[in-house]
């Protein structure tokens, strides 16, 4: 039993290593997109239904270790860039404040043909709406969570876990009276909490092990989807 416990200790420092540190990605997209929503016309119209669900496709974009001279043998690097969705469920407060459950999970490919990195996560946001009577509404949104990341590669599974922060800004752009598109850019700010990890022994016997971290992480995010209010 030492001995696999001392295997596992070894994956488990290379998923830590490439599970990497997030970068914000930035663009002037947003500020241009605000402008040109604020300044679109309004329209006359009722309060537009008290729930609405949303669902968007989504980039995830992390900060990634580039591959250093030394590393040692078999060390995985994550990619920057990730693909994913995301469903929200929504409740209208008022014309201009909105509450939702947003969750969403991207995946990113890394060195390792068999592996791959997961990140997940579950919010619960506030949400402030801009000119509720026109077409075109901005919005401001922020709200908590958690947050898992999790990959595995051959018998080694890995996950960490941490709850988390996240504000944003984006638009609705309304089609008709019950649908519209959604665009919007997300910065989740990721306190990792817990490591674990479990290797399957020949046999089907678990190990498994679990160790307190305290690192952060930066995840940000585009989405682009629709929504259906009513």
């Amino acid at each position: 039993m030492s001995s696999s416990s001392d295997d596992l200790k070894g994956h488990r420092h290379n998923s830590r290593s490439r599970r990497g540190k997030a970068v914000p990605a930035m663009t002037m997209l947003p500020a241009v997109l605000w402008a040109l929503a604020l300044l679109t016309p309004a329209r006359a119209t009722a309060t537009d239904g008290k729930f609405f669900i949303g669902l968007d496709l989504l980039t995830n974009h992390i900060g990634a270790d580039d591959p250093q001279t030394g590393d040692p043998p078999g060390t995985i690097y994550v990619e920057e860039s990730g693909g994913g969705v995301a469903l929200h469920l929504g409740f209208s407060l008022t014309e201009k404040f909105k509450l939702r459950l947003y969750g969403s999970g991207a995946r990113h490919e890394t060195t390792a043909a068999d592996v791959e990195l997961r990140l997940t996560g579950a919010t619960l946001e506030a949400l402030y709406m801009f000119s509720p009577a026109s077409v075109m509404r901005p919005y401001l949104h922020g709200g908590l969570g958690g947050y898992v990341v999790e990959s595995e590669q051959d018998a080694l599974s890995y996950k960490t876990e941490g709850p988390g922060v996240v504000f944003g800004a984006g638009f609705y752009y309304f089609l008709g009276r019950h649908f519209a598109l959604d665009f919007s850019l997300r910065g989740e700010w990721i306190n990792w909490e817990t490591a674990s990890a479990e290797l399957v022994l020949p046999g089907g016997h678990r190990v498994t092990t679990e160790t307190p971290v305290a690192e952060s992480g930066f995840a940000g995010k585009f989405t682009l989807g629709g929504s259906v209010w009513f």
